[in-house]
């Protein structure tokens, strides 16, 4: 299974820090050759062998896409609809309610039940995209 990831890898956010620690558990599993990686955020330093990640080519389809992203940052561009079969949003949201006020709040609307599956960390929070009319029944 070729997997896309999108995520930041940085040191200073948690999705940053998730993100280093899912490929470094990969890589000591040698199963990063199953992912291609595009960072929406890189800050140095990076263990070599996941910055050597980016000088690959990329594939053109992936059995799976996964936006592991604050879900403000949601989209699913539509010049790459055809490079996935299936697309998995992961997020951390933290609050219990998604107020109108927050910012990208109408593209989270839009974006969010396009994917096929959606990860979150606490039901708090599957709540909070359910009553903000963002998740599919």
């Amino acid at each position: 299974m070729k997997i896309l990831l999108r995520t930041p890898l940085d040191s200073t956010s948690g999705f940053g820090r998730d993100g280093i620690g899912l490929l470094s558990a990969l890589l000591l599993q040698d199963r990063l050759h199953l992912i291609d990686v595009e960072p929406t955020v890189v800050k140095t330093p990076l263990p070599k062998q996941i910055a050597d990640l980016f000088a690959y080519e990329k594939s053109d389809y992936y059995d799976m896409e996964i936006h592991h992203i604050n879900p403000g940052g949601a989209f699913i561009d539509p010049t790459t609809t055809d490079r996935s079969g299936y697309k998995v949003l992961w997020t951390m949201w933290e609050w219990d309610t998604i107020p109108e006020t927050v910012h990208n709040f109408e593209d989270m609307r839009t974006f969010i039940p396009l994917y096929d599956h959606i990860i979150v960390y606490t039901e708090q929070s599957a709540e909070a995209l359910r009553n903000a009319g963002m998740l599919r029944p």
